[in-house]
């Protein structure tokens, strides 16, 4: 059995060309190294079979050697699905087990509706009673979230007790969440639903569609499929959803005659009858549905229509928080507003959506993230409902994309590019802008559009194709095209890629960060137990030397419960956003040994503190910055530094 560990160790080492130190694996892995020698012998002997192992070198370090590319990429894929039917994995970390137990409950009520015992769930995890129920607190507020409860039960041990709705929408969140990069595959679903089935459904959904002229993304389209095989299994074992609100609303739309054809063409080829709230149901992803509008820059803007005006107070809401007028840039209103009529749509109807793209969001764009949140505050206010983190993370991606604009002029473009998004509006809006704004005299992009429509573009219009989604290059006719794949957020490394294609780079950003750090803001070799410990040590050394105020103290932490600021491989970026200091500074603190800060482990914590005016620049700062910080090899040598100037030395 391969545990999370070893997997991180072997993630690691992945795409490494050379010898990695055992200090420095030890170090990023946060393991002795005695550990790290005890774990590359199991690796080795689990990955013997495909004629792969981590080969180690005395005085050179490790180093992963396959002789069989194919046969090992086959093999990491089984590793990394971390399916509670998959014995092969088992989970050692507090998170890890979280998220088995989660699906392994989710997975019984969808197939078998009932619980399963403490004893069982011991002696699959391979832990003891005690650590179990440490590990079910966490259940309980994860799932607090979905508004489900675990039900105990002296037979059935625990299971689930929710709403049909929330139950559906949690077995959609924790169980089907898509990968993006993917190409929707029924192989994912057929270890719980019938392949069969589920393709007849897939081409049902194709042919209504199509049919109907409905516009709808990839991502749409498979949350909507698993949404109606999820459905068809509940019906089988007799659950179904309650009356649905707004049915007056929906039964007037053009979406619910779509949504009663669709039901009439599962009937006849499953003999499963969808009840009326069911048909409901599929109105509403098809009313809440994201679309991809190519024509967006040229939508003139209705100042009457009420998004339109939603919109443009958030964006007075903005200014005033931080100084960043937003109201000239007429495409993010159109939009944004355009995306919050489905949004808020989605919220009103209390449907959860998946954001797959969260944490990289979060992480490449923390500070539109953060105006998306002064967004989301405004909207909570408006609506009287709770905007959620995934909701925010799109509309990250519209401001994201306005501050790309924001950067100066576009230039006159070159090499004719086709932009195939799989996941909506915000996210190829985000995609083209910056991509304009990075490589502005090589690209011209002449159109962003679904997989699913590619077909119908002449080939000799376009000579790029930057996706977010995997292509079969014979099945698109696309073998002649070169294609680039991306992040759907695009990360740094992406955009590097796009530069080096197009042959452009800069080192500029990275020069502007070091003029905001000072060697006595700089800290090594520090023994902090808790993110609190780093933060309070951190502010009073700003305090002190007057780059703060102590009433500004309490921003960061309360920034710090709105959502945590690490960005993974072993950093945080702390700051606050209702600050203005008068000048900006960063304090740089190293710590001795990892600590968890929230989900994940840190040792370098990078605390901001940024005038107002200058928030638009910091953040493409930051955005270069997230390079750096995204090589794994570079971040071990930074934990590593033993003063300012090395630390320096090393980002530069």
């Amino acid at each position: 059995m391969i545990n999370e560990r070893e997997l991180k160790i072997i993630n690691f080492l992945i795409d490494k060309d050379h010898y990695i130190t055992g200090e420095e694996i030890s170090s990023f892995i946060g393991i002795s190294s005695k550990t790290l020698r005890v774990d590359v012998k199991n690796i080795n002997q689990k990955l013997k079979a495909i004629n792969t192992e981590i080969a180690c070198v005395k005085g050179r370090g490790y180093i992963l050697d396959t002789l069989d590319k194919n046969a090992f990429n086959r093999e990491l894929v089984k590793l990394y699905e971390e399916k509670v039917n998959n014995k092969n994995f088992i989970p050692t970390t507090a998170n890890g087990r979280t998220a088995y137990i989660i699906k392994r409950l989710l997975i019984l009520e969808l197939k078998e509706n009932k619980g399963i015992t403490h004893s069982e769930l011991c002696d699959e995890l391979y832990i003891s009673l005690t650590t179990l129920k440490s590990d079910l607190i966490t259940v309980k507020k994860k799932l607090h979230k979905f508004n489900i409860q675990i039900l105990k039960d002296g037979l059935r041990g625990i299971a689930l007790k929710g709403s049909e709705d929330d139950l559906r929408s949690c077995i959609s969140y924790f169980i089907f969440r898509w990968d993006e990069n993917d190409i929707v595959d029924l192989e994912n679903v057929q270890a719980i639903f019938n392949k069969d089935k589920a393709k007849q459904i897939e081409e049902i959904l194709i042919k209504s569609i199509n049919k109907n002229g409905i516009t709808i993304t990839d991502m749409s389209f498979y949350n909507l499929l698993i949404h109606i095989l999820i459905a068809i299994k509940r019906i089988e074992n007799e659950n179904t959803v309650q009356v649905v609100e707004f049915i007056d609303e929906l039964k007037n739309t053009f979406e619910f005659q779509v949504a009663k054809n669709i039901a009439n063409s599962i009937f006849e080829v499953t003999q499963t009858e969808l009840p009326k709230e069911e048909i409901y149901y599929i109105t509403q992803h098809l009313y809440t549905r994201k679309i991809i509008d190519n024509a967006r820059e040229q939508q003139e803007i209705d100042v009457q229509d009420e998004y339109n005006v939603l919109v443009k107070e958030i964006l007075e809401e903005i200014e005033e928080a931080i100084g960043i007028d937003f109201k000239n840039d007429k495409v993010l209103i159109w939009s944004l507003a355009t995306h919050l009529k489905s949004s808020i749509n989605r919220i009103k109807f209390d449907m959860h959506i998946t954001n797959d793209m969260l944490q990289e969001i979060k992480k490449t764009y923390s500070f539109a993230y953060k105006i998306a949140s002064i967004s989301g505050n405004y909207l909570e206010k408006k609506i009287g409902k709770e905007i959620n983190e995934d909701e925010i993370g799109f509309i990250c991606l519209h401001f994201a994309a306005s501050l790309q604009r924001l950067k100066g002029e576009k230039g006159k473009n070159k090499l004719r590019t086709l932009i195939i998004c799989a996941s909506g509006l915000g996210t190829s809006m985000i995609l083209s802008a910056k991509i304009k704004s990075d490589v502005n005299n090589k690209i011209e992009i002449v159109k962003v559009l679904p997989l699913n429509e590619l077909t119908s573009v002449n080939k000799e219009s376009y000579d790029l194709i930057i996706s977010t989604i995997k292509i079969d290059a014979n099945a698109y006719g696309v073998q002649d095209k070169k294609v680039i794949y991306v992040s759907p957020i695009l990360k740094p490394k992406d955009m590097c890629y796009i530069k080096d294609f197009v042959e452009e780079s800069s080192d500029e950003f990275l020069l502007r960060f070091l003029e905001f750090t000072e060697e006595e803001l700089f800290f090594v070799d520090k023994d902090f137990k808790t993110k609190e410990e780093i933060l309070n040590f951190m502010l009073e050394e700003m305090v002190s030397k007057e780059y703060l105020n102590e009433e500004d103290k309490a921003y960061f932490f309360k920034r710090e419960n709105i959502s945590s600021t690490e960005i993974g491989n072993l950093i945080a970026i702390p700051h606050a956003i209702d600050i203005n200091p008068e000048i900006s500074k960063v304090c740089i603190l190293v710590n001795k040994k990892p600590i968890q800060w929230e989900e994940e482990n840190v040792r370098l914590v990078i605390l901001m503190s940024i005038e107002k005016e200058l928030y638009l620049e910091f953040g493409e700062i930051l955005e270069n910055l997230y390079t750096q910080f995204s090589d794994e090899e570079k971040v071990i040598k930074l934990v590593n530094s033993r003063n300012y100037k090395e630390f320096i030395k090393l980002l530069r």
